[in-house]
């Protein structure tokens, strides 16, 4: 006996009910102490008959309740598949991080992410690829793989002062990932790291701040990256083991993140024991099993991946980077240049041999030296030099004349206070700006004079330089501007159009700067646009500035100081002058690292301005002829070693040096630094861990047009964002150029625990879904929304959460290109840890035959008539039991759809793929799997091409489904559609077919439905 009230629901199985035998029930009516029961029977058919309580009772239940009675409301089942497909975008875009970027991979950026981080999990990984290999894009295109699959939900990123400003606008623009930047005293909350998820930190800014640090420790984030992790350095000290500050910050991250990536271009400084110390930070058993097996280090360690400018290639397997030339253009002082440069140097000279003490020499010297750079750089910087300190120097002694050692205490509390700063500078970590504004106030107040006498007694003697100083500036003179000038004027400087070319002058102070600016606006012939980037531009006027030399034809000098060298990319031109050569050699190499970069197609050139008959001028002669000799002998990568053989400190002892012997010493000094120390350093450069063969770039390129076809971003990702945020009555309006607002986000979707607490705003000013109009938005205002976007994320949880039973239940839909039924089923199975899963979705054959299917299958068919029958349960039960036995699931589908057949296949398809696999036999050929958009794709030596049948129907039109649709838009120029007369293939583009394809662009129309056609049926005029 059964329960009528509680047991007799739709679908289950009933005996007793139907005489012809099992019957399924569809649904009950009850009409007082009976009920109108409507049933089917085994073969499909619908029925219907009154019958009494007593009867019902009697009724036997056959198998319970039918686990996916294909009865789910369309729209819910629609959006929930959706959901589906974006939870598990990984499974169906393997690169869907580089589709949902702005950015052009390369294969090496494709095979550090893909094969060597991506596998590792937890990651720990040393990234050590060239300078200007794009280290930041694969950083962010890991990030963005590791969010969409949820492996990580906090991220913090560690970079030197200079270049956390660029890892924001890069991993923003280039890969629409939104992380904050900390700055001091803009939060009110007791832990800073608590409330941001996604942040990026200066390095020294926390290692050296202890309640920083503190902090850190009691948030951990599941993911740390460090830029120029060479700077968290250790070394071996009589038997101790020398930390720094960074280093212990290092250490810290390793303990409290999960995982941990390294990155720097310069991982071994020809140190075996402080290379083994910088891996230590990766922490992890690997790590520690690798120094404990190798401690020589002959084995290359599968945690690290270095490849160097010269095996980096584009796709097609031509060099990624251009060769570099550069050229000394010397000049002679004029005779009254010579005085000044004497004077000056009298003036070092006696200043320094007034200094006693090691601090007040070092504090001293360093403002004697600024003294001296900016005697070679413009008579304009000279003089203003001068003047600051002659003015300065006056004030000190007025302010105290009366006091002489109130005076004397200040100037040595002044020297102490300098001294500090200068102890501490690292030219290669803080922002060019803060290095001026260092070297100002030493130039201006660091004196060994101790009373208003001797003050005075220096002022005077600057009282003269001033004034030869400013007789050369106001007179004209300047050989070095009449150098540069004849350069700028040279054909050289004009392309084959007649158009002027992009050139950038570095120089390394502001007065210099100022000072080139004025004389390039009075240069002859046509009118030079001129634009300039120093230490005290912000970040948002580099960025204009750097936009209108790259975009705008006037635009044909970039002036710049080393700010420029601190994240700004400026390949955009090819040539570039050092107008003052820098005393750093790290430096030079920076310089030119701005224009040899990825994207640059142009021979880099750089002319270097030397005075040969100064004392400086000797010092950077030799240093440049020989430079010039090894890379003639050794290849271009003498530039990215100069750095590693030759030190600030060295260049600078050198160019200071007044000794009698000083140009033979030089001269044995550069012999031997850049003679087999910078042979030796070539060598050891030469040892990379990792290479790219022909075989590998053949599959890039085989497997990025593959991932291409298969993109969720932009269509599926908008249109699924749309259609959720109506569904869950959330606020999106439409805005110009590809963006829209979202003016309000439900309470449920910000508080779904997929995502990290607090990463849901409860609005957006701007998203988009487009990669490239994210790229094109110059304010930054257009955040872009893609798997791992945790707005997404978030929507994605809610969505399933939701509508998830929709996905059970099931629908029925019907194909119009298949002559039998088949079933659709989408399984989850466990993925790389008990925290994920991998989606696999089938088609099962009437006779039983199981194909590997994609999802978008589930959204790409028209749904049944109303009325037509259901399967019998039977048949659906014998097509997911073949589905489930091919997949080896423990758990039943978490989608099921059954499709029906068309009443007959249209016209001349099969003919038409026959023909055409045919015609494409010399080539390798692959099938699409079902619903992948595309049929057949063929390979040559051009890449892939894919070709779609679209033959239309007896009635002239094209039932175009959605995935193809979609397919095409992504493939762009490598897609073709094909059509057939009598079975005969003919190419064709989308408005060549009789019935063209909708627009899919969710800005095209408020209508998430109409636009992108998520509820789908036949393209139809």
């Amino acid at each position: 006996m059964i329960d009528p009230s509680t047991d007799l629901r739709p679908g289950v199985r009933l005996l007793g009910l139907c005489p012809r035998g099992p019957a399924e029930l569809d649904g009950i009516e009850w009409l007082g102490n009976a009920a109108m029961v409507t049933f089917r029977d085994s073969d499909g058919v619908t029925d219907s008959r009154m019958m009494f309580a007593a009867e019902l009772s009697a009724l036997r239940v056959l198998d319970g309740v039918r686990q996916h009675p294909l009865d789910a409301p369309y729209d819910a089942f629609a959006l929930a598949a959706e959901a589906l497909r974006l939870a598990h975008a990984p499974d169906i875009d393997p690169y869907q991080a580089v589709n949902a970027a702005a950015v052009e991979p390369l294969p090496h950026q494709l095979r550090a992410v893909y094969q060597h981080m991506l596998p590792t999990r937890p990651l720990r990984f040393l990234l050590a690829d060239d300078p200007g290999a794009g280290k930041t894009v694969m950083a962010g295109l890991y990030l963005k793989e590791a969010l969409a699959r949820g492996w990580v939900r906090r991220v913090l990123i560690v970079a030197p002062g200079g270049l956390v400003e660029q890892w924001q606008e890069e991993l923003r623009y280039k890969l629409g990932l939104t992380f904050a930047l900390h700055e001091p005293g803009t939060t009110t909350a007791e832990n800073p790291f608590v409330e941001q998820p996604c942040l990026i930190v200066r390095l020294d800014q926390v290692a050296r701040n202890k309640p920083l640090r503190r902090a850190l420790r009691a948030a951990p984030y599941d993911l740390a990256i460090v830029d120029e992790a060479h700077k968290m350095s250790a070394r071996y000290w009589s038997g101790d083991i020398l930390k720094s500050r960074r280093y212990e910050l290092g250490e810290l991250l390793r303990d409290t993140c999960r995982g941990m990536l390294l990155m720097t271009a310069t991982p071994h400084n020809g140190k075996d024991p402080e290379f083994h110390l910088l891996l230590g930070l990766l922490g992890g058993t690997t790590v520690r099993d690798y120094l404990a097996r190798d401690p020589n280090g002959a084995e290359p360690p599968a945690f690290m991946r270095r490849l160097l400018k010269e095996q980096l290639v584009h796709a097609d397997g031509s060099p990624l980077f251009p060769p570099r030339r550069a050229e000394t253009v010397g000049y002679q002082l004029s005779a009254r240049e010579r005085a000044l440069y004497e004077a000056v140097s009298e003036y070092v000279r006696h200043e320094m041999n007034k200094v006693t003490g090691e601090e007040t020499r070092r504090t001293v010297g360093f403002a004697l030296t600024v003294l001296q750079r900016r005697l070679a750089s413009s008579p304009e910087a000279i003089l203003r030099s001068l003047t600051r300190r002659r003015d300065r120097l006056r004030e000190q002694a007025g302010q105290v004349r009366q006091q002489e050692a109130l005076l004397g205490a200040q100037l040595r509390a002044s020297l102490q206070a300098l001294d500090s700063d200068i102890a501490t500078l690292d030219q290669d970590e803080v922002p060019h700006s803060a290095v001026e504004s260092v070297e100002d106030a030493a130039s201006w107040t660091a004196t060994a004079s101790r009373t208003p006498a001797e003050l005075e007694t220096e002022a005077l003697v600057l009282d003269q330089l001033v004034i030869q100083a400013r007789d050369i500036r106001d007179a004209g003179i300047d050989r070095k501007w009449e150098a540069l000038a004849g350069l700028l004027l040279s054909p050289a400087m004009v392309d084959q159009d007649g158009q002027r070319r992009k050139i950038i002058i570095f120089t390394e102070h502001r007065d210099t700067l100022d000072y080139l600016s004025e004389r390039l606006s009075a240069l002859p012939g046509p009118v030079l646009g001129v634009e300039r980037i120093h230490g005290g531009s912000s970040r948002g006027d580099r960025r204009l500035a750097q936009l209108r030399f790259a975009e705008s034809p006037y635009a044909s000098v970039l002036l710049a100081t080393d700010a420029a060298g601190e994240g700004v990319n400026l390949q955009v031109a090819h040539l570039m002058v050092n107008y003052d050569i820098p005393w750093n050699p790290n430096r030079l190499e920076q310089r030119f690292g701005r224009i040899h970069r990825i994207g640059q197609r142009h021979t880099c050139q750089l002319w270097n301005l030397v005075a040969t008959d100064t004392r400086e001028g000797d010092v950077f002669t030799t240093l440049l002829e020989k430079l010039e000799r090894q890379r003639a002998a050794l290849g271009d990568q003498v530039f990215d070693v100069l750095g590693d053989v030759l030190s600030g400190a060295e260049l600078r002892d050198l160019l200071t040096d007044v000794g009698a012997d000083r140009a033979s010493r030089a001269e044995r000094f550069l012999e031997r630094k850049l003679g087999t120390e910078l042979a030796d350093a070539v060598s050891r450069r030469a040892a990379p861990v990792g290479e790219l063969t022909a075989a590998d770039l053949a599959a890039v390129r085989r497997e990025l047009a593959l991932s291409r076809a298969a993109a969720l971003t932009p269509d599926i990702t908008g249109a699924f964002v749309g259609a959720a945020m109506e569904a869950l009555h959330g606020d999106l309006r439409q805005l110009p150029g590809g963006r829209w607002r979202v003016g309000h986000v439900p309470r449920e979707v910000r508080e779904q625990p997929t995502v990290a607490a607090g990463a849901v705003r409860a609005r957006y000013e701007a998203v988009t879904f487009s990669p490239r109009a994210q790229a094109g938005s110059v304010s930054g205002a257009a955040e872009l929304v893609a798997p791992g976007h945790p707005l997404l994320t978030a929507l994605v949880g809610v969505v399933g959460n939701r509508h998830g039973e929709a996905l059970r239940r099931g629908v029925v839909l019907m194909d119009d290109r298949s002559t039998t039924p088949y079933l659709l089923a989408a399984y989850e199975a466990p993925g790389h840890d008990a925290t994920t899963t991998r989606l696999h979705t089938v088609a099962v054959a009437a006779d039983g035959a199981v194909t590997t299917a994609d999802p978008a299958g589930f959204t790409s068919l028209a749904v049944a008539e109303v009325g037509q029958p259901l399967p019998p349960a039977a048949e659906v039960d014998a097509l997911l039991a073949a589905a489930t036995r091919q997949v080896g699931a423990a758990e039943p589908p978490v989608a099921v759809a059954y499709v029906q057949g068309g009443a007959r296949e249209p016209a001349d398809r099969q003919a038409t793929l026959t023909r055409l696999r045919a015609a494409w036999s010399e080539a390798p050929v692959w099938e699409g799997p079902p619903f992948a958009g595309w049929d057949l794709c063929r390979e040559d030596h051009q890449g892939l091409t894919f070709a779609t049948v679209a033959n239309p129907d007896e009635a002239g039109r094209c039932s175009l489904r959605r995935c193809e649709v979609i397919a095409s838009r992504n493939l762009a120029g490598q897609h073709w559609w094909v059509t057939g007369d009598g079975g005969v293939p003919r190419w064709a583009s989308a408005s060549d077919l009789p019935v063209p394809a909708p627009g899919h662009q969710l800005s095209a129309i408020l209508d998430w439905r109409a636009a992108t056609g998520l509820l789908p049926g036949p393209v139809t005029d």
